[in-house]
This record gives C-alpha cells, sequence and structure tokens, in this order.
C-alpha cells in the first residue's frame, strides 16, 4: 500500500482534560443500570485509554489514522475497526457534550456515533428528545420520509453538536452550519478521506477509487446538513433561507413579494415560500404561490394602505380580496377570471394562514383567515379520452334533433370537448 502522510490534527483552542474516574464511573453506573456488561465494559474501555493517552492534548496531537485506530491496516481492508482510540468513542461524547470539549470536524466526520440519541444515553448526555421528535415530524410535513429524514438529523446533530460541545439543539446558528459545511469540503480533500471512507462502506463499494469514495461521502454529508438547514429555517431558529448552491436560481426566486412591500408584510410570505422551495414541491407550484400572494399585497396596498404587517390582517380583509377576484376582468380576455383562476389565486393564502398558525409563527394573524367553504367550487374535470385520433365529425342529439359538431367527442361522457377541434393557427 502506498504510504499516506498523516496529518496531525489541528492545534487545541484551549487545554482539553480528562473527566475524572469516578464522575465518570458514577454516570456509566446510573445510565446502565440495568445493564451490568455495559458497565463493566465501558469502566475497562476508559481505563485502556487513559493508560495510552493520560494527557489528552497528547491525544488529539495524534495523526488523524492513529486516532481512528486505522493506522494498522492497508487500503479496503474488511473487519470491523478496534483498538483503544476507536472504542473510546461512546467517552469522548460524554466529554464533548457534559464538559463542553470540542471534537474536531475531521474526527467526527471519520466515524459514527451510534448510540448518542438511544433514550437511556441521550437523558444523560442533556440531549433533548423529545424536540428532537418535534423537529422529525416537521421532516415528515416538509415532504422527507420518515426514516431517512429522522437520520439527516440524527447525523447532522451528531457532529454539529460534537463540534460546538453544547448538547442544546436550539443553540445551533447558521454559523455553526456554514463552518460544517466548509469542514465537510477541507476533510474530503483529504488524502485520508478516501480511504477512511473504504472502512467504513459495504462491501459492494469497497473496491471503488478511494477518491471516488470521497467525493460520493462529501455530496452526501452537504445534502443531510441541507435538509436540517431547511428545517431549521422553517421552524425560525435560522432566519438565513437555504440555498443548494448546484442552480444559479431563476429570477422570480429573488424577488418572492413586490420590492414595495412592508417588510412585516414580506418577511412571512418570503419564509414561507422559501421554506416550500427547499421541499419536495415542484418549483413552478411555488411560483403559482408567489404569483398569487403578488396579487394580494399589490391588491392590499391599494385597498388598505395602512395595513403595514400581517398581524393585521382580519378576515374582511380577505373578503375583499375575494370580492376584487369576482369582480375582476381578464385584460387579456376581456372576461372575468375563472373559477379556477380564482381558486388558484386563494388556494396558497388557505395554505399559507392554515399552516403558519399551526406553527406558532408570531408575525403572522396566528388563524386561519379561509376556509375551505371559500374556495370557488371547480367544475368537474372530464378523465375520458377522445373518441378518436382525428377531428372527425360527430353526432349528438340535442332537444331530439340532429345538431352536426366538429368537436372530438370524449369517450368518458361521450360528449363533444368544446374548442378542442379548433385551429389555433
Amino acid at each position: 500500500m502506498t504510504a499516506l502522510v498523516l496529518a496531525p490534527a489541528p492545534e487545541p483552542d484551549h487545554l482539553r482534560c480528562h473527566a475524572p474516574r469516578e464522575e465518570y464511573f458514577a454516570w456509566v453506573r446510573a445510565t446502565f443500570a440495568d445493564a451490568p456488561a455495559s458497565i463493566k465494559s465501558r469502566r475497562y474501555l476508559y481505563n485502556r485509554f487513559l493508560k495510552h493517552w493520560p494527557d489528552l492534548e497528547d491525544w488529539f496531537a495524534e495523526p488523524l489514522l492513529v486516532r481512528l485506530d486505522l493506522h494498522g491496516r492497508v487500503a479496503h481492508e474488511p473487519g470491523k475497526r478496534i483498538g483503544p482510540s476507536h472504542d473510546a468513542g461512546p467517552y469522548l461524547a460524554y466529554l464533548s457534550l457534559v464538559h463542553g470539549l470540542r471534537l474536531d470536524a475531521d474526527y467526527v466526520l471519520s466515524r459514527n456515533f451510534d448510540s448518542l440519541f438511544v433514550p437511556k444515553v441521550a437523558a444523560g448526555l442533556g440531549l433533548d428528545l423529545d424536540l428532537l421528535d418535534s423537529f422529525s415530524a416537521r421532516m415528515l410535513q416538509l415532504g422527507y420520509a420518515p426514516v431517512s429524514g429522522r437520520s439527516v438529523l440524527t447525523w447532522t446533530f451528531t457532529r454539529l453538536l460534537l463540534m460546538r460541545g453544547d448538547p442544546d439543539l436550539r443553540a445551533i446558528r447558521l454559523d455553526d452550519l456554514t463552518a460544517l459545511a466548509e469542514e465537510i469540503k477541507r476533510y474530503c480533500a483529504r488524502p485520508e478521506a478516501g480511504f477512511v471512507r473504504a472502512s467504513h462502506v459495504s462491501n459492494a463499494r469497497r473496491r471503488m477509487p478511494m477518491d471516488q469514495l470521497a467525493e460520493i461521502y462529501q455530496k452526501a454529508c452537504l445534502t443531510r446538513l441541507h435538509g436540517v438547514h431547511v428545517l431549521l429555517f422553517n421552524i425560525g431558529q435560522v432566519p438565513e433561507p437555504p440555498f443548494n448552491g448546484l442552480k444559479t436560481a431563476e429570477l422570480w426566486r429573488t424577488e418572492l413579494t413586490p420590492p414595495e412591500t412592508p417588510p412585516a408584510l414580506a418577511a412571512p410570505v418570503t419564509r414561507w415560500l422559501s421554506g416550500r422551495l427547499q421541499t419536495s414541491d415542484r418549483a413552478e407550484s411555488v411560483r403559482h404561490s408567489r404569483d398569487a400572494f403578488r396579487s394580494f399585497l399589490r391588491w392590499l396596498a391599494r385597498a388598505h394602505p395602512e395595513v403595514d404587517a400581517m398581524t393585521q390582517l382580519e378576515r374582511r380583509h380577505v373578503e375583499g380580496f375575494m370580492a376584487h377576484l369576482h369582480e375582476h376582468v381578464n385584460a387579456r380576455t376581456g372576461r372575468p377570471l375563472t373559477a379556477r383562476s380564482r381558486y388558484t389565486y386563494l388556494s396558497p393564502l388557505l395554505q399559507f394562514f392554515r399552516e403558519t398558525s399551526q406553527w406558532g409563527w408570531s408575525d403572522v394573524p396566528g388563524r386561519p383567515l379561509l376556509s375551505r367553504s371559500d374556495m370557488p367550487k371547480l367544475p368537474p374535470r372530464c378523465r375520458g379520452s377522445f373518441a378518436g385520433p382525428s377531428w372527425t365529425a360527430s353526432w349528438t342529439r340535442s332537444n331530439n334533433s340532429k345538431t352536426r359538431t366538429n368537436e372530438p367527442l370524449c369517450s368518458c361522457c361521450a360528449g363533444a370537448v368544446p374548442g378542442a377541434g379548433r385551429s389555433h393557427g
């Protein structure tokens, strides 16, 4: 195997010390009171780790592969990793979340911490599992699958918390997300990254080139991080909207509300629309919602210029907008808006008021100002197909007389489809 350059760990930002033996052993006994074997094992692993590195600063100064117990292995070697440093992972997580020890990104990105969110362990580390459950429920609302959505949270939060040395999920801010993104990119460019990944992945991918494994890992990490940013933005913990950086945003995305809209009106609408852009909603669907809100906000500025905050909105304002839609004449056709057009304008407002009131946003009315009964009744859509590939003449009976029509027949309702046979040339 080609020898790897073993880069040392980053310089420490403050003195790092071990937890006293009596304190850690007491925590282990309390946490694993029903599992004597776990108590014995963790005490043994603690003693072995301190025997090798009585000064914790010496452990941090070791090359990464030594701290991962991978320095004696060859590339793609199968088998579980074992050793005094690797097996001390749960103790180091305790040091981080109980004593505030900040673990470096290279270490936390190189290994798993599977037991961190096990209920009896999480409670002793100060982790709020009820809060995590509420985050998982919100991920479901945002369109993530149950298992993958929670996996996105646990993987990302584990790295963020251990790097911060703080179990408080509510304390995470944009700076933490940005720092982790940069660390992921830096880590995956390291020569050791592919070698470390080769010790993790399944046998089916173990023979991939190591640089390719690092690229795959970087993409997966950034995708998980993006998912957490979407969540924290939607619950208001991080005010800055996420952006995946893979494509240039279309122009309409940069101006979700009219420029002249008062900030207290524009902010919750922008936040809601930006959140939808980060979920499984199609961009075109979000654009229709954006157009509906721009129409509503422009009408509101003309009809009620005194309203400059979303919290001032009342039912009477929405009723006024519905009346406006009924009276509005389409400039292109010269006709009133169809029921379907009015539905398209009102549906995003209905969803916005319902969801933001359920989520407890403080800068919105906090109650639904629209209901399903307000929505225009739509004519049923014909689900059939045209009877025949060409525009052949068909015959229908009307008032007991034969009427010739050049409209194609619908195979579903046996009726002519108005306008379908007209030339658009």
